[in-house]
C-alpha cells in the first residue's frame, strides 16, 4: 500500500467513529499535502482530498478554515469542470453549510442556491441532493427565525425523502429530526416530542443506542422535555449523552460543548443557576471557538443570564455588550434575536440605575421591533412595559403612565382581559396612577384586576404574588386622604 493509500484509509477509518479532531485534521492535511506536492497526481485528486479537508474542518466546528479550503476548490472546480457540474454543486452545497455555521447566512444562502440550480438542471428536482440542498435551506431559514418558510421546506423535503428514499433513510430521518427541532423552537412541544420519540427509535434500530446519531436524537429529546417541565428527565438522558459522546469523542469535542450548553439550560430551569453557570463556563471554555461565532454569542448570553438571575447584573453588562455588537455584526439590525439581547442589556442596566442609557436602548427596540414584528406581538408589550419603569425610576411619572397605558391597551386587545401580562401591567399602572394622585383611577384598574384574576382555580406563585401586591396597594389608597 503507497503512503498517500495509507494516510487516506487511517483517515477514513478516524471519520466513520465520528472522530473529526486531531488526529483526523493532521491526517487529512497530511493527505492533502502529499498530493499537492505530487506532479504526477491528477488535479482533480487533489480537489478530492482538499474537499475531505475542508469537511474534517467543519465538523470540528471549525467553520471558517472549511470556508477558506471550500473556495480555494470551487475556484479550481469552476475552471476545470465544465457546467454544469455535479461536483461544482457539491462544493457549493458544502461551502453553504460552512458559510451558516460561521453565521455568514447570506452567503450561505446564495451557495445553496447556487446548488440547487445546478443539481436540478442535472438531477431533476426529486434527486437526493436535490432534496439536501432544500434541507439545507430550511436549516438555514430556521437559524434566520424564518420559521414558516423552514417548516414549509422541511415537510416539502420529508415528503419526497420518503417516497424516493425511504422512511428508514438516514437522510429522511435527519430531515424529520431537524422538524422537530423546529416545532421545539416554536413551541409546539406534543408535536416535537412525537418526532423526536420516532426518530430516536428509528435511529436505534439501525445503529445501535450508542451511536453518534442515537446520543444526537437523545439530546434533543433532553431539550424537548426540559421545555415540557421534565427536568429530572431532561438531565438524565443528558448524562447518558454526555457520558456517550465522551466515551466516543474524547472531552474536548464539539459535541460534548452542546451537552453541557444543554445541562446548563436544563439546570437555569431547575432554578439552578449557579449549576448552570458552571456548565456554561465549560462550554465557553471547552473548545476552540472562534471570537466571532454565533453559538460564543449565545453562550455569552445564557451565561448572562445566570449572573442577573443571581442579582450579579454589574458583571453581566459587559457580557451583554459583547453580545450585542457581535450578534449586530453577524445578523443585522433586522434580526429580532439582535433586539431581545438590547433587552435583556437594557434591563440589567436599568437594575444598576443605568437609567438614561437603559431608557434609550427599549426606545431603540420599541423603535425597530415596531418595524420587523406584527403589532399582536408579546414583545411590544414587553418593551412598552420596560419603558414605563424606566419612566418611573427617574421619577418621570407623567411619561410613565402614557408608556403604561400603550402597555395596557396592547396586553388587552391582543392577549385578552384577563391575561396574566394584562394584570400585571393593569397593577403598574394604577402604582403610577396613585403616585400621580388619581386614586379612583387606580380603584377602578384593581377591582377589574381582582374580577379578573377571581377566575383562576390554582393560582401559582406569580398569581400569589401579584394578587399580594394588589391587597397592599389597595390597602395604602384606602389610608390616602380624600
Amino acid at each position: 500500500m503507497s503512503r498517500d493509500s495509507l494516510v487516506d484509509s487511517l483517515a477514513d477509518l478516524f471519520s466513520c467513529a465520528g472522530l473529526y479532531r486531531s488526529p483526523l485534521i493532521e491526517l487529512r492535511e497530511k493527505s492533502y499535502s502529499i498530493r499537492a506536492n505530487n506532479k504526477k497526481i491528477d488535479l482533480v485528486e487533489i480537489l478530492d482530498a482538499q474537499q475531505k479537508l475542508a469537511t474534517t474542518m467543519l465538523m470540528a466546528d471549525l467553520p471558517e478554515n472549511a470556508v477558506t479550503h471550500y473556495k480555494s476548490v470551487l475556484d479550481q472546480a469552476l475552471l476545470l469542470f465544465e457546467k454544469p457540474d455535479r461536483r461544482v454543486a457539491s462544493t457549493y452545497s458544502n461551502l453553504g453549510n460552512a458559510y451558516s455555521d460561521a453565521g455568514m447566512y447570506e452567503d450561505a444562502k446564495g451557495a445553496y442556491l447556487s446548488a440547487q440550480e445546478i443539481e436540478e438542471e442535472i438531477c431533476g428536482e426529486n434527486h437526493p441532493s436535490v432534496l439536501c440542498n432544500m434541507n439545507n435551506m430550511a436549516v438555514l431559514s430556521r437559524e434566520r427565525g424564518d420559521y414558516e418558510l423552514a417548516e414549509s421546506l422541511y415537510i416539502d423535503c420529508i415528503k419526497r425523502k420518503k417516497m424516493i428514499l425511504g422512511k428508514a433513510h438516514p437522510d429522511t430521518l435527519k430531515s424529520m429530526e431537524n422538524l422537530a427541532v423546529l416545532y421545539f423552537h416554536q413551541g409546539r412541544a406534543i408535536e416535537a416530542l412525537e418526532l423526536a420519540h420516532e426518530c430516536y427509535e428509528s435511529q436505534v434500530m439501525l445503529h445501535g443506542e450508542s451511536h453518534p446519531e442515537a446520543l444526537g436524537c437523545m439530546m434533543n429529546l433532553a431539550s424537548i422535555y426540559r421545555e415540557n417541565e421534565d427536568i429530572s428527565k431532561s438531565i438524565a438522558m443528558l448524562d447518558h449523552c454526555l457520558n456517550g459522546t465522551v466515551r466516543l469523542f474524547g472531552e474536548n469535542h464539539p459535541k460534548v460543548q452542546l451537552i453541557y450548553m444543554n445541562l446548563g439550560a436544563s439546570f437555569f430551569m431547575k432554578e439552578d443557576y449557579v449549576k448552570a453557570e458552571q456548565y456554561y463556563r465549560q462550554a465557553l471554555d471547552l473548545t476552540e471557538m472562534p471570537a466571532e461565532n454565533p453559538r460564543r454569542y449565545k453562550l455569552m448570553s445564557e451565561l448572562a443570564d445566570c449572573m442577573s438571575e443571581q442579582n450579579r447584573h454589574s458583571e453581566a453588562i459587559p457580557l451583554r455588550r459583547q453580545v450585542v455588537m457581535g450578534y449586530k455584526s453577524l445578523l443585522g439590525v433586522k434580526s429580532t434575536k439582535v433586539w431581545s439581547d438590547v433587552h435583556q442589556l437594557a434591563t440589567d442596566l436599568l437594575e444598576t440605575g443605568e437609567l438614561e442609557e437603559s431608557r434609550s436602548l427599549f426606545l431603540e427596540e420599541l423603535e425597530n421591533l415596531s418595524r420587523l414584528l406584527e403589532a399582536s406581538d408579546f414583545r411590544i408589550g414587553r418593551v412598552l412595559d420596560s419603558i414605563s419603569s424606566s419612566f418611573e425610576m427617574a421619577e418621570r411619572l407623567d411619561e410613565s403612565a402614557a408608556y403604561g397605558h400603550q402597555a395596557l391597551a396592547h396586553w388587552i386587545k391582543y392577549e385578552g382581559a384577563d391575561n396574566w401580562c394584562t394584570n400585571s401591567s393593569r397593577y403598574n399602572l394604577a402604582r403610577m396612577l396613585v403616585k400621580l394622585g388619581s386614586s379612583s383611577d387606580a380603584l377602578e384598574l384593581l377591582v377589574q384586576l381582582k374580577r379578573s384574576m377571581n377566575g383562576i382555580e390554582n393560582p401559582d406563585a406569580w398569581d400569589v404574588d401579584l394578587l399580594n401586591r394588589v391587597s397592599m396597594l389597595n390597602a395604602d389608597i384606602e389610608l390616602l386622604p380624600d
